[in-house]
Formats: C-alpha cells, sequence, structure tokens
C-alpha cells in the first residue's frame, strides 16, 4: 500500500452493484406474476480507510449513493430494459413491485474495472459494459414466471 494512500482517510470510488432476484407484479386480469430481474448500478461510494493495527488495514465503505441503473432479463446476457420498460410490454397494473427478493454482489470485474482504475476510467468501463446489451423489445424477451 503507498503512502499517500494511507494518509488519506476517505476517498470516493465508483462501483458496480449487480442485485439478482425477482419481482412480483399483479397484472390486470389479477393474477400475479414473477419477472427475473438482474439489477446493475453504478454507485459512488465513500470509503474510509480503517487501520486496525499496524499490519491490518483496510478500505470500508460508509455510504453510497446509486449514479446509474439498468436492469438484464438474464444473468450476463440477455436484454437491458428499465422499470418503464415492464409496464410498456406487460400487462401490469400501475404501481410498485409486490415484493423483490434477491441477492447482492459486486461485478466490477464483470465491466473490467481494476483497484487501480480512476473513476474516470471506471465510469468509462461501465458505459461500455452497459452498452454491450441490446435493447428489450418485446414481452418474449422477459424471464416471466406465473
Amino acid at each position: 500500500m503507498e503512502e499517500e494512500e494511507k494518509t488519506n482517510k476517505e476517498r470516493k470510488i465508483l462501483r458496480h452493484e449487480i442485485r439478482r432476484g425477482i419481482y412480483s407484479f399483479k397484472i390486470k386480469s389479477g393474477e400475479n406474476i414473477q419477472i427475473m430481474v438482474h439489477c446493475h448500478s453504478l454507485l459512488s461510494c465513500i470509503e474510509v480507510w480503517d487501520e486496525w493495527d499496524e499490519e491490518t488495514y483496510e478500505w470500508y465503505e460508509e455510504d453510497n449513493e446509486e449514479i446509474d441503473q439498468f436492469y438484464l432479463t438474464e444473468w450476463e446476457k440477455g436484454y437491458k430494459f428499465n422499470r418503464d420498460d415492464i409496464y410498456n410490454f406487460l400487462d401490469i397494473e400501475e404501481g410498485e413491485p409486490l415484493e423483490w427478493s434477491g441477492t447482492l454482489s459486486y461485478g466490477d470485474n464483470y465491466c473490467e474495472i481494476e483497484e487501480a482504475d480512476d473513476n474516470v476510467t471506471r465510469e468509462k468501463k461501465w458505459n461500455i459494459y452497459k452498452d454491450k446489451f441490446p435493447l428489450v423489445s418485446s414481452k418474449s424477451q422477459f424471464d416471466i414466471r406465473e
């Protein structure tokens, strides 16, 4: 660890977060459906330097803010969409999803972000990653469970 980084007790870093899960919706016919969702977010994270002792040190996330987001219909492939697309392509009643259940992981390696990258480079890599997925164009491209 370089001396400069040890003396700087706080840093702002961009991070790729992935949440995998299911949105549950009520459709206009009254039935419930579930849509498999892979939510990708670019977070602006504030991390603080914590030194436990002279040999143990690490950055810890203190706060984060979402600055960009998109959904995928499948894990690392499929079609890109946003929440409005769900309502546009499916016969869903207006309102928020009934439920979100899922898991969280960090996906920096999916968009090839490296620890040494500055935030400008991280954002460029995020945009390249996000732009590689085609936009959803039909109901059949969603992973729907009834």
